[in-house]
């Protein structure tokens, strides 16, 4: 037994792979290099005999072998064996009879052939090959002998989570640990839908740990390499596959998708509310026309339908407006003119404006001064108090008890600029959070049914920060739902070098809803007014407001008539004192005929009206030759304001 120990012992020295057999071919021993080369245990070689391990062995050429073997006690032959990966290796097999008797053994000596070495060359190149497409792929790849609980995995498999290769053993035990665990269940699912069916492939993806704990997501698939006798699963081998990039771009992707749907319901319910908002006004308008031209109306009837049918033309102006200013604001042409502002003016103008409406609600509206506040400041009155009108106007309108109030606060700062605070703060509904989110959002309400409850087309506030940011202000919002909103308006203005500071607060002025007429009721009396205007409604309007103010009119429908008119005029010695220009119409629009009057030498003054008030129509017009600018619809009183003033200027120059 000694010497049997020692014999199996220096056998397991060699370096080459041998095996002992008996008489019926059963392997009875196997050195190491044998197990080592060919996969298989010591075990496993105890079960088998030399005729499995060369499947492909023709019967006649193992006889005949076997023949040799017992006539010379030795024999050669040239083989496949079967590895335990299942390749056939190319082998010269040198056999020996050990001893005598009627039991005989047998060793051989298995040498690779030249082929047998190529094969194997090969097998490397191609495995070389395989790790570094994997590499350079970024494809990490395991592999699962699930009979003996025994893992691998590649060095991609380690490197695509940030590991260096001995971070940790290969295990599924490790494996479970780094899948994320709301992710782990599915992930195990996924192998063991395969380990007891038929199916073979598995495909599904999760997140893993990565080393400086944060998670990536991997695609796992694989595929069941072998099973047993009963179809269970015995082996798999699989890769992970880095997708994190592409899940984050897919869930981008559905974010973008899902703005895109909210941004299209937005606008259609946008759609529906300016259908709304446009409509009401225009029933109104419309059906107090009929009452108008009703023969039994009353004096009483006929005042309110005037009053109704302004209010609501007033409303479908601001609700026109409001477009109009976000389209030119997303579009770019908004044109913001800073120039030095008296600021308390602009606060008690808006005050007084918004008085008659909170006194309406029983509020309180007020000023409050935190702080002297500059007397002037370098900024665009105009959208100013856009910004307050609309600010204070919310306010009244969503307060159903308690206050307003503008609050004040400013001081100088170190580069001689003023930080200017204006708050609107109400006792009002109040916003919840989530609504609050979404306030400053174009074709978004903060609430729906609130635009349904109180009406208005939602536009007012997107409007307003826009154009406070145009300014270099900005406009934010603080708001507990129940207890009301503040709204504050803030930036660093410049001052003029000899501004004052102010600092007063108190009562609202109020304001009377009739309408303030001039001290002198015929402000244009005797002067020559000629008009140019296409539209015969605007015709008559314009005549109308005119002739009041105790002008002569003439007019005419298109620029080219204006200009012979103007030269007949002339040539009679009965100039026109002051030419109102409609610049779109036919024939010869108002900017070609101004251009015409002004190179003819007509110096009065010729005041544009259009209905464009983009960025640059005011520019335009004044390019063209006019003196000043008035947009429709036609206001009364600034209309007759600014002749009055030309004709002043015309008279001193």
């Amino acid at each position: 037994m000694i010497r049997q120990d020692l014999l199996l012992a220096s056998l397991d020295q060699v370096a080459e792979a041998v095996l002992g057999f008996c008489a019926r071919g059963e392997i009875i021993f196997a050195n190491r290099e044998a197990t080592a080369r060919f996969g298989y245990s010591p075990s496993e070689f105890s079960t088998m005999s030399l005729r499995q391990l060369a499947p492909e062995m023709e019967d006649d050429a193992y006889e005949h072998f076997v023949a040799d073997l017992s006539e010379k006690r030795e024999a050669s032959i040239k083989v496949k064996l079967q590895t335990a990966e299942g390749c056939l290796t190319p082998v010269s097999i040198r056999a020996r009879q050990i001893g005598d008797g009627p039991n005989p053994c047998f060793t051989c000596v298995i040498h690779r052939t030249h082929m047998a070495a190529s094969f194997n060359n090969l097998m490397l190149t191609r495995e070389s090959r395989l790790e570094l497409a994997l590499r350079a792929a970024n494809v990490g790849l395991w592999d699962w002998d699930m009979v003996r609980d025994e893992m691998y995995f590649n060095e991609t498999w380690y490197t695509m989570l940030g590991y260096e290769t001995d971070a940790f053993p290969p295990s599924i035990d490790t494996w479970s640990l780094l899948v994320h665990p709301d992710d782990l269940a599915h992930a195990l699912r996924a192998f063991s839908d395969n380990f007891s069916n038929t199916k073979s492939k598995i495909e599904t993806s999760f997140r893993m740990k990565r080393s400086d704990g944060s998670w990536q997501w991997i695609q796992n698939i694989g595929e069941v390499v072998e099973r047993d006798a009963d179809g269970a699963a015995m082996r798999v081998i699989g890769v992970h596959v880095d997708i994190h990039e592409a899940v984050r771009d897919r869930e981008a992707l559905d974010r973008a998708k899902a703005e895109a749907e909210a941004a299209n319901r937005s606008k259609d319910q946008f759609l529906a509310n300016m259908s709304h908002e446009i409509r009401t006004p225009m029933t109104a308008i419309l059906g107090y026309t009929d009452i108008l031209a009703e023969e039994q109306t009353t004096e009483a009837q006929r005042l309110e339908a005037v009053s109704v049918m302004r209010r609501n033309g007033e409303h479908l102006l601001t609700v026109i407006n409001d477009i109009l200013d976000l389209s030119k604001i997303e579009a770019g042409r908004m044109t913001i003119t800073p120039e030095p502002t008296h600021l308390p003016g602009i606060l008690d103008d808006v005050i007084a404006l918004m008085n008659v409406r909170a006194r309406d609600k029983n509020l309180s509206l007020t000023t409050e001064y935190r702080s002297s506040i500059p007397e002037r400041v370098i900024i665009d009155p105009v959208r100013l108090r856009q910004i307050l009108v609309n600010l204070v106007g919310n306010a009244v309108k969503f307060t159903s008890e308690g206050e307003v109030r503008l609050i004040l606060a400013a001081r100088t700062n170190q580069d001689q600029t003023t930080s200017l605070r204006i708050e609107v703060a109400d006792t009002g509904i109040g916003m919840k959070p989530e609504q609050l989110a979404r306030l400053f959002r174009p074709f978004t309400q903060a609430d729906d049914s609130m635009t349904r409850r109180f009406g208005g087309t939602g536009l007012g506030l997107t409007i307003s920060r826009k154009l406070a940011r145009l300014m270099d202000c900005d406009l934010t919002v603080q708001s507990t739902f129940g207890r009301g909103s503040s709204f504050i308006l803030d930036g660093k203005l410049d001052t003029p070098n000899d501004t004052r500071w102010v600092s007063e607060s108190g009562p609202a002025l109020e304001q009377t809803d009739v309408i303030l007429q001039s001290q002198n009721p015929q402000p244009l009396l005797g002067r020559r007014v000629l008009v140019a205007e296409d539209g015969p409604d605007n015709q008559k309007l314009i005549a109308h407001h005119l002739r009041k103010a105790g002008a002569e009119v003439t007019m005419t429908d298109n620029g080219q008539l204006a200009v012979e008119a103007a030269a007949e005029a002339r040539a009679n010695g009965e100039d026109f004192d002051v030419i109102l220009m409609d610049m779109q119409m036919p024939v010869l629009d108002g900017y070609a005929a101004t251009g015409k009057l002004r190179e003819m030498r007509f110096d009065l003054p010729i005041i544009a009206l259009t209905a464009h008030t983009m960025s640059g129509d005011r520019e335009k017009c004044l390019a063209a030759g006019c003196s000043d600018f008035q947009t429709k619809p036609i206001n009364r009183d600034a209309l007759i304001k600014t002749i009055v003033s030309r004709l002043d200027a015309s008279i001193a120059a």
